[in-house]
């Protein structure tokens, strides 16, 4: 076989199996459909048990910093419940699939499918996690850990402000991404905040303080109408909103 030959079934390789990932399998019990907190706060039905960070809150504005333009908050940051610093644990909200995960350092991110009662389709993120229990492919329930809160010894490593995890909810399927040497299961991203998705390459929005005048309410305009995140904000999809259609 030649090595164009290899190359090429190596990519419908990749592309079957982010196929496959795409398409959540059904939970196998009610108790797997399930919604619930993913944390483990006492009772994981209920929200008045949780604890955001002071900047956590869901499509906050953020200041700018060097390298990351003012956007809105895609999730939540979730403080940690209890005072355990050693292997607090982080579940998922309802039974489904994992279809990508990132452990390579303070980012390190589940992605995970669910197949919801109405035959709808929905996925959560789990980020800044540490410890993952779980691999790609694999079918979970929200009973058992699928990975914890980092521990003193990385927060020291990595900074105290990652000691939360952050929480999303997506309604439309990830981004499709190019495995890589350093990441080999990261199969599917977010929404980052401040990039274009318009069907042509992402471009990062420039710094709010590099922009002349009135242009910055211009940028910021044009990121909400191309950004799906942004234009379902737009129309009113909070985050909470989102939560109460997918069963919370």
């Amino acid at each position: 076989m030649t090595i164009a030959g290899a190359k090429f079934i190596r990519r419908i390789c990749i592309l079957l199996l982010l196929f496959a990932c795409l398409l959540p399998r059904s939970a196998h019990c009610d108790e797997d459909q399930t919604w619930r907190l993913p944390v483990g706060s006492g009772d994981r039905r209920d929200w008045a048990s949780v604890r955001l960070t002071r900047i956590g809150m869901f499509a906050l504005e953020s200041k700018p910093r060097p390298g990351i333009p003012v956007h809105f908050h895609t999730g939540i940051d979730i403080k940690r419940p209890n005072p355990n610093y050693t292997d607090e644990p982080i579940f998922a909200v309802s039974g489904g699939k994992v279809i990508s995960l990132r452990d390579d350092g303070p980012f390190a991110q589940l992605i995970i499918a669910h197949q919801m009662s109405d035959g709808d389709s929905a996925w959560t993120v789990y980020e800044h996690i540490a410890g993952i229990r779980v691999s790609v492919g694999e079918v979970i329930s929200p009973v058992g850990p699928i990975a914890r809160f980092m521990n003193k010894q990385e927060l020291d490593r990595f900074g105290w402000q990652f000691d939360h995890v952050h929480f999303e909810v997506l309604r439309h399927p990830p981004r499709p991404l190019m495995p890589s040497t350093r990441t080999p299961y990261r199969l599917f991203g977010t929404y980052k905040p401040g990039v274009l998705y318009a069907g042509r390459p992402a471009a990062i929005l420039p710094r709010p303080d590099r922009i002349p005048g009135k242009a910055v309410a211009a940028e910021r305009k044009k990121s909400r109408l191309l950004n799906p995140g942004f234009a379902k904000l737009r129309r009113g999809w909070l985050w909470l909103g989102a939560a109460s259609r997918v069963g919370f």
